[in-house]
């Protein structure tokens, strides 16, 4: 039952927000993460601290938005599924470029593209986190060119190929700036 009432409160705090009305959103989506807690859920932990982090972020609270990103991060890390970390280490990044943090940018950014890279899992069939396949009914009108949850790798224009570039003691950054801010 909690994990229901989390995933309504999830679902009501989208609506509220797109209503125009953050406070309530952020009020449902606190009520589900401890809907979450209750239920022993992590995947709906990390989905409600995900959305706690793109209103966060939304709202112009950088801060807060890398905070919950960093918590959905924690919510899941167990639960088996790297491209949930990815989609929230990006959701971290996002919050460090509006803090102007870009060396922590470019360290989630490539954490982001390394668990992308490490393929789908079972985990990753949770139902909120794919996205329209090709050749589905929603898929024209996707933003979003592939599911967390295949194997299909994305077009080559939206693959970061910046962010591959080697540093001096061989870390991976991301080397062009505006590429860095526009895919945030």
């Amino acid at each position: 039952m909690p994990s229901t009432t989390g995933h309504l409160s999830i679902a009501a705090g989208w609506l509220s927000y797109d209503s125009g009305r953050a406070a309530d959103a952020r009020s449902l989506y606190s009520e589900a993460l401890a809907a979450a807690r209750l239920a022993d859920d992590p995947a709906l932990e990390g989905h409600a601290f995900g959305c706690l982090s793109l209103l966060a972020k939304a709202s112009g609270r950088p801060r807060e938005a890398v905070s919950a990103a960093q918590g959905a991060q924690n919510a899941v890390r167990t639960y088996g599924s790297a491209r949930m970390l990815s989609l929230f280490s990006m959701r971290e990044a996002g919050g460090w470029a509006l803090l102007g943090d870009a060396g922590a940018a470019d360290r989630a950014i490539v954490r982001a593209h390394d668990l992308y890279s490490r393929g789908p899992a079972e985990a990753d069939r949770n139902g909120w986190s794919s996205t329209p396949r090709p050749n589905s009914p929603g898929w024209k009108h996707s933003p979003v060119p592939t599911s967390i949850s295949t194997n299909e790798p994305l077009p080559e224009p939206n693959r970061p190929s910046c962010c591959t570039a080697t540093g001096s003691r061989g870390t991976r950054h991301c080397t062009q700036p505006t590429l860095r801010s526009n895919m945030l």
